[in-house]
């Protein structure tokens, strides 16, 4: 079953993060533009089903945004959220979107509405995103994500993803020693500084026991996963304190572009960096 698809346009990364997110879990698959310029790329060779759109965006600004949808065919059937923190906005734009929404956006009030625009049943049902044991995002939905990434990255060669992958093996070698609550006091440490060390809009996702991964999207340059690395490979050394000795979890690092044929390709390279730096 194909999801239907939202594009989200917003330049703030933590607002563009929260709709993400609500838009995730109603059931639709998602891609977030953080520039006019980007959005307007992803228009030209994409059909969202719905658009959710910030007006003051750097670049392409948001009415100009708004006409390009209005007068391509390709995009007749795709419904406009526009989302302004100006009430009178309303009254001067070019083309009227189907909503318009002020900020502050409620979490309740977006899902409402994005709901009313039909997200199937089914995708509802079956969607589970979070891995039991960290709260984090599990292999199934990371998945999701990567094979959005790939299919971006095969329509436009300019775009930048990669993954960053690491065990906890320290704790890990300690857990069958360490008193229960004692581990999940750790772990939930750890979790809580690793969404704190990577952008708003990354995915961060725990598969298989102690292995968490993360995709990294709209990479501004190749050399942005080595310093996201480094970061947290600080975090992790200042979170493991007395657990071990310091530098004991290196970071794989697999870049990604449009020569893979799969996501599951790209989670094995991922796997495989992962070991040759234990």
């Amino acid at each position: 079953m194909v999801k239907p698809f939202v594009l989200i346009i917003e330049d703030e990364r933590d607002i563009a993060a929260l709709f993400r997110h609500v838009v995730d879990m109603v059931g639709y698959r998602t891609e977030i533009a953080l520039s006019g310029q980007v959005a307007s790329d992803r228009l030209s060779n994409s059909q969202p089903d719905i658009v959710i759109l910030d007006l003051n965006l750097p670049g392409v600004s948001g009415e100009e945004l708004l006409k390009k949808i209005h007068n391509d065919k390709r995009l007749a059937q795709t419904k406009t959220i526009v989302v302004t923190a100006h009430a009178h906005i309303a009254d001067t734009l070019p083309v009227e979107p189907d909503l318009i929404l002020l900020k502050p956006v409620s979490i309740e009030q977006l899902s409402i509405f994005i709901r009313r625009f039909g997200v199937l049943e089914k995708a509802q049902k079956e969607l589970n995103p979070w891995d039991k044991n960290t709260g984090l995002y599990n292999q199934s939905f990371f998945m999701n994500r990567l094979d959005s990434s790939l299919k971006q990255s095969k329509e436009n060669d300019q775009y930048l993803f990669a993954i960053l992958s690491f065990k906890l093996s320290q704790i890990y070698n300690l857990k069958k020693l360490l008193d229960i609550k004692l581990w999940e006091s750790t772990l939930g440490e750890i979790v809580k500084s690793l969404k704190s060390t990577v952008r708003p809009t990354d995915t961060i996702a725990s598969i298989d026991q102690d292995n968490f991964y993360i995709l990294i999207e709209n990479m501004p340059n190749k050399d942005t996963p080595a310093m996201v690395a480094t970061r947290l490979e600080e975090m992790l050394d200042e979170n493991l304190g007395d657990v071990g000795d310091k530098g004991q979890n290196p970071i794989g690092i697999t870049f990604c572009d449009s020569r893979y044929e799969s996501s599951d390709e790209i989670l094995r390279d991922a796997k495989n960096a992962q070991s040759l730096i234990q």
